[in-house]
Formats: structure tokens, C-alpha cells, sequence
């Protein structure tokens, strides 16, 4: 079969294992191999760190280190078709991108384009599912491939591939599980994507929910929530942005993964419960607080942070923040 060359897009190290099963592929077949990778469109470099210097992301990153043409435009358009074209695009692997993909970037490809969706479609259909789905408190999401069509993330399915959320789970955690399923799932269907021998699944109109972006905002905590919808918002945004605790005046992020149901406390309470520092929460429940972090200092357990901030202790009150807004919805946008 002659080999067809395939353009990859994506900005963020979640497609890192998939990309280096397509190099892997790629060397260890060589010519008898069915595909090359013949370019990476990503992101621009961002200034980032204290210093905020110029820097590429982790998908630029690799591609350099591994001599892959790059294509950093800051929106696909135009001169990003031109481009593909000219690098020879057969086939269009896209996972987290971070951009909507026009019409001429769609009828490009012969081959077709095909995403790596972070969620189990129909369900968090949106830019961020895998927050979405930890502060759901579901416990499972996972990657589905998926067609790119004009709707956003409404194309057929061709695969999914679950990954369980546990307890002790948060963002970072999760995203690296899905990642790697991601490479599962291309290793099942590589071949048929390039021989245009896949089978389809249209997506339940029934099951299907949106989720937004995460913002600045949702950094906020509402007390008057029952815990357990706090520790999932709090997995879902750690390490970032991260959630916010005030007291005094002073503010720090808090990292939790527990929580007490049916005990004596107000919403925004801080008291101890055994030998644990705990907040009071609706619904007779209150958060265990694991770690806290002022701003510009590390993140420190609980008992260390203690003896060194006993004043932030002593107000015994958190200030609230307003209300939470959902990160699912079944109305998009929302």
C-alpha cells in the first residue's frame, strides 16, 4: 500500500504517547508502514514562568527534538491549509488543539479528520471535559475517536476507550490515564483510518451534555455546597487553576480529597474534628483540608502550614464565594 502522510494537530502533552506511537510505528515498519508523519500544526509559543519568555508547548517540543515539520500559526487558516497541503495531508489526527477547524481545513485530507476526545461521547461534548467530568463525580470518562464534522464534537464515533476516576484522582492524574488511552485507541484503529475501513457509531441526541471553559472565576468556593461537590470541584481544578480559601483578608489555594457527612458545623466554619482541620459545608458536611498555598509560596500540608500561619487559624471563618456556576449543561452555550 502506498503510504499515506499523515498531519497531526494538538497543543498539549496529553497527545504526547499518541505521537510517539506514530514515530514508533514509523521506525520500526519503515516503508511497510501504511503512513509517515509528515507535520504537527500546534500552538504558538506563549510566555510563560516568572520571566515570561517566549516558549514553545510540549507538542511543538517534541517535534523538534524529533526533526517533524512544524506549523505554529496562531488560528488554522488559510496559509495553515497551504501549508498541510504542501507537507502532503492524507490524514488529519487532531487531540487538544485548542482551536474549532474550519471547512477547508475539514475537506482537506482524502482520508478524512479524526479526533481524540477526552470524554465518553455523547456526554462532555466542549472544550474542557476533563474538569467537567471529575466535578460531575461521575467515575469514568475516556477517549473517544471521533469524526470531525462542523458541529462541535457531534461527528461519528469510531472507538472509545474508558478510564476509571478514583477517589485520590485530579486533573493531572486523570489526564495522564487518558492519554495513555489515547494511544490505545490508535494503536486499534490506525490502520483502517489510513484503509478507510473503520465502522461508525452515530452519537445518542439523548445523552448528549456541553461543558464551558474553566475561568478565573471558578476558582471560588461556595460553603454552602455539601462536601463532596466541593472536593470534586477541587480535584477537577488541581494543580490548575487551583481553588481559593479566604480568611481575613489573606487568600490561599487548598488541595482535599476528603470529606465528613452527618457532623455538627456551619458552612464556612474552621474547626478541628479529631486531629484534622476541617470547613464547615452544607448539608451537615465539612471538607478535610489537605494542603494550603499562599500565593507566591509552595504548597504545603495542612500540619506544616499550621505552624507556621497559626493566625490564619484563629478567625475560624472562611469568606464565601458567590455561586458556583455548573460546568455541564444540556444547553450549549451555557
Amino acid at each position: 500500500m502506498e503510504q499515506q502522510k499523515i498531519i497531526f494537530m494538538g497543543s498539549h502533552s496529553i497527545a504526547l504517547p499518541l505521537l510517539e506511537h506514530l514515530l514508533l510505528e514509523h521506525l520500526l515498519l519503515g516503508s511497510e508502514w501504511g503512513g509517515i508523519l509528515s507535520g504537527v500544526v500546534t500552538q504558538p509559543d506563549r510566555r510563560s514562568g516568572r520571566g515570561q519568555k517566549l516558549l514553545p508547548n510540549s507538542v511543538a517540543r517534541w517535534a523538534m527534538e524529533h526533526s517533524i515539520p512544524l506549523f505554529r500559526p496562531e488560528k488554522p487558516r488559510e496559509e495553515t491549509v497551504k501549508w498541510m497541503g504542501e507537507s502532503g495531508c492524507d490524514l488529519i489526527l487532531v487531540m487538544a488543539y485548542g482551536h474549532i477547524l474550519g471547512k477547508a481545513v475539514r475537506e482537506l485530507p482524502g482520508r478524512g479528520i479524526f479526533n481524540f476526545h477526552a470524554s465518553l461521547l455523547p456526554r462532555f461534548r466542549g472544550a474542557a471535559p476533563i474538569e467537567a467530568a471529575i466535578a460531575s463525580g461521575v467515575s469514568e470518562t475516556g477517549i473517544s475517536l471521533m469524526e470531525v464534522v462542523k458541529e462541535m464534537d457531534a461527528g461519528d464515533v469510531l472507538d472509545r476507550e474508558a478510564v476509571a476516576i478514583e477517589s485520590a484522582d485530579n486533573v493531572a492524574s486523570v489526564t495522564q490515564k487518558l492519554s495513555l488511552a489515547a494511544k490505545e485507541i490508535l494503536k486499534r484503529n490506525l490502520h483502517s483510518l489510513l484503509e478507510g475501513t473503520f465502522r461508525r457509531e452515530v452519537q445518542d441526541p439523548l445523552g448528549v451534555t456541553f461543558c464551558r471553559k474553566v475561568e478565573k472565576g471558578d476558582m471560588g468556593l461556595n460553603f454552602h455546597h455539601p462536601a463532596r461537590e466541593l472536593i470534586w470541584r477541587i480535584r477537577a481544578l488541581t494543580p490548575h487553576p487551583g481553588c481559593m480559601i479566604g480568611v481575613g483578608g489573606e487568600f490561599c489555594k487548598i488541595e482535599s480529597e476528603r470529606w465528613f457527612e452527618d457532623i455538627s458545623c456551619e458552612p464556612c466554619q474552621i474547626f478541628l474534628h479529631g486531629d484534622r482541620w476541617c470547613i464547615g459545608c452544607g448539608r451537615r458536611s465539612a471538607i478535610v483540608i489537605g494542603s494550603l498555598q499562599k500565593p507566591g509560596k509552595k504548597m504545603l500540608p495542612v500540619e506544616i502550614f499550621f505552624n507556621g500561619h497559626r493566625d490564619f487559624f484563629e478567625h475560624r471563618w472562611v469568606e464565601n464565594f458567590g455561586a458556583m456556576r455548573p460546568f455541564e449543561s444540556k444547553v450549549f452555550p451555557f
